[in-house]
């Protein structure tokens, strides 16, 4: 199965209410907004879900898509509730197993950077060694 489709560039909008009301937003010294960020990506994979299930099925489980939707889903709910440095705490948790702890892993990174904490090469690159030395 080869769907190109998951690999070409995605605007996701973000969902009416994605963010609970009056929920404080952490922003990146950019003014690049981490509540929305996460918001949209986690609506880019309940739309991606299904297709990484079956990719996942092939040889796996079949439950990649829903693990990944799960765990960006509880990403986004932590950083829209302002509580900072919890996002991969809350994804490994949503997302459980291996997968969460590796994702757990970038996530962590990717907040880092978006907070304003790192540049995002010096955060990947960071994540990156976390993944190398869990294995």
């Amino acid at each position: 199965m080869s769907d190109t489709s998951l690999l070409r560039p995605h605007r996701a909008t973000p969902r009416p209410g994605a963010a609970p009301e009056g929920a404080r937003r952490r922003e990146s010294r950019g003014g690049a907004d981490v509540a929305l960020f996460f918001s949209a990506l986690a609506e880019r994979f309940r739309e991606l879900e299904q297709p990484l299930n079956a990719l996942d099925a092939a040889t796996g489980d079949g439950d990649h898509g829903a693990a990944m939707r799960r765990g960006l889903e509880a990403v986004a709910a932590t950083v829209a509730a302002a509580e900072p440095g919890t996002a991969a705490r809350a994804f490994r948790g949503a997302a459980g197993g291996a997968s969460g702890t590796l994702f757990g892993a970038l996530v962590s990174g990717l907040e880092a950077a978006l907070a304003g904490e790192r540049d995002l090469p010096s955060a990947l690159t960071h994540a990156a060694g976390q993944v190398a030395k869990l294995g």
